[in-house]
């Protein structure tokens, strides 16, 4: 029960009852002790808000969103409550984080760290559509401190909302990062078996 909360983290916060608290309380683990305390904040947060409204659902979303930063808090890069202020606004910072802490072996969080970034590449992509009619440079703007592989790894998540002229960005800025990190493309795109032949 504990190995799987430690994948899943944010499933961990979705149904917090004593039982599994008392578990996670109990434990000398200190990736499960960061874990408790934010399975406590839930329970305030439920005591404040009723939590099938609006502004419940909001702050559970952010209480998710921040157990998928489990293993920065575990390294001591930022506690529990820091965590929560950057999981507060998903944006291309903390995919940033997301994909660092993915990239790392044996990283905590696995489970819950997929869907945050598919959700946010979606975002994003869909935020950059919409600004079509921008300058390259406003348009493109929430992708410009991500590296090769992160911006790879962005398109690959929203392939399928990208518009052409999203894509051609996405691409441009890709091999432009390339160059700038002394990489050959084909010899990281092999990672990314999801990747179409032909598209990227």
């Amino acid at each position: 029960m504990l190995q799987a909360a430690l994948v899943a983290p944010s499933a961990a916060l979705e149904s917090p009852n004593p039982e599994f608290a008392g578990i996670l309380q109990r434990s000398q683990s200190p990736a499960i002790q960061e874990l408790y305390k934010l399975t406590q904040k839930v329970e305030e947060l439920q005591q404040r808000h009723d939590p099938s409204s609006r502004a419940g659902l909001e702050e559970i979303d952010k209480y998710r969103r921040a157990a998928a930063l489990l293993d920065n808090i575990v390294q001591g890069k930022y506690t529990v409550d820091e965590a929560l202020k950057r999981a507060a606004f998903p944006d291309a910072n903390y995919l940033k984080e997301l994909l660092e802490i993915e990239a790392r072996p044996k990283h905590l969080g696995d489970a819950s760290i997929r869907p945050e970034i598919e959700y946010i590449a979606l975002r994003t992509i869909e935020g950059v559509n919409r600004l079509h009619e921008q300058p390259d440079q406003v348009r493109f703007k929430a992708i410009e401190g991500l590296s090769a592989r992160q911006i790879l790894r962005l398109a690959v998540e929203g392939e399928e909302e990208m518009y052409t002229s999203t894509f051609n960005g996405f691409y441009d800025r890709m091999m432009r990062r390339c160059r700038d990190e002394n990489l050959i493309p084909l010899r990281f795109w092999p990672n990314y078996p999801q990747t179409r032949p032909g598209h990227l």
